[in-house]
């Protein structure tokens, strides 16, 4: 009787530790899909890669080109991160040129990444000639404008950003929501 409990015990700690592994595997797996999903151009692994660096070094962006290709290529503690984000270290600086023009990224050195995306909202990455007059242009949120009229880039080449045109699907689901509330 007592080698019947403990084959039972013994089985059921590795059907327990069984479904434990496959489902922290699956979601681990689901996850790492969604983060590479998430980093599927070079403007959004470049803004990755410098979102990354801000939050190693006081919320505060790379000084410059030069400085973030090092901390990608040097940095031994974010071998996973660029394994999320699907960026090989011998790769990082290919990631400063648009898949759109074939032109290197225009970056906006040393801003302030706020960690709460609700109020991260500088315009940091931006494309030089784009296609079509449309320019894509990257926020510290992971929000892309894109920007057809000249001065409206010239104001975000200076830092400069519509509240209203900056804010996140996030944002605008719950102010509808609020509102609906209120009624």
């Amino acid at each position: 009787m007592k080698t019947n409990r403990s084959t039972f015990n013994l089985l059921a700690v590795t059907l327990i530790t069984s479904i434990c592994i496959l489902g922290c595997s699956n979601k681990s797996a689901s996850d790492a899909e969604f983060v590479k999903k998430a980093n599927d151009t070079n403007i959004k692994k470049l803004a990755t890669a410098y979102s990354l660096y801000a939050s190693r070094k006081a919320y505060t962006g790379p000084k410059s080109k030069k400085e973030l290709i090092n901390f990608l290529k040097n940095n031994e503690k974010i071998e996973r991160n660029l394994e999320l984000i699907g960026l090989a270290r011998e790769d990082a600086e290919s990631i400063f040129v648009s898949e759109n023009d074939g032109e290197e990224f225009k970056v906006r050195w040393g801003v302030f990444v706020n960690p709460d995306r609700l109020r991260a909202k500088e315009p940091i990455i931006f494309e030089k000639t784009g296609v079509d007059g449309v320019r894509l242009v990257m926020l510290t949120n992971k929000k892309i404008l894109e920007v057809s009229d000249n001065a409206t880039y010239d104001k975000m080449l200076k830092g400069k950003v519509n509240k209203e045109d900056a804010k996140t699907e996030e944002e605008t689901a719950m102010e509808e929501e609020a509102a609906t509330a209120d009624l």
